[in-house]
Order: C-alpha cells, then structure tokens, then sequence
C-alpha cells in the first residue's frame, strides 16, 4: 500500500513485508512528481526482497503523477510504473 501525505510530503506504506517511508514533491498544476530517499524496516521477509526492491526503485522513479478520481497512476516518461487506487 502506499499513503500520501499531502500536507507534509511524506509518503508511508507497506512493501509487503517492510514498512516504508520517504519524502517527495509534487505539482498539481503539472503532474510532476520527484520522490526522495525511501526508508525501509528490515523485517526479515521470506519471498520477495526482489519484488521490494523493484517498488520502491519504480516509486523513485517516477516524474510524473496522474490523478483521476481515485486513483493514482505514477508514469516515468511514457512507461506507467504503478497504479493504485483510493480506499
């Protein structure tokens, strides 16, 4: 899962295993997202350190970021990363 804080610019979440947390900046007016260093525990997870590091490389590579609804779609150029949706 991944929680944005609009207010402060933190991000926070769950890797599936790890809890995250990190900071970025963002333009509503553009979409131009820049994510920061991410944080991670180091909970000893059985399967997927791979797929972990994977999303949270994707989230750091992000530049732009979508908003239509409830939901969230974080692009780099013209490739889509990820896509989440509000609960």
């Amino acid at each position: 899962d991944l929680l944005l804080d609009a207010a402060g610019e933190r991000l926070g979440g769950s890797t599936g295993c790890n809890s995250m947390t990190g900071g970025y900046d963002y333009s509503a007016a553009s979409g131009a997202l820049t994510v920061g260093s991410i944080t991670t525990t180091r909970e000893a997870c059985p399967a997927g350190a791979a797929d972990e590091a994977a999303y949270t490389q994707a989230l750091q590579r992000a530049t732009q970021a979508i908003v239509t609804g409830e939901v969230l779609v974080l692009r780099d150029g013209e490739s889509e990363l990820a896509t989440f949706q509000a609960e």
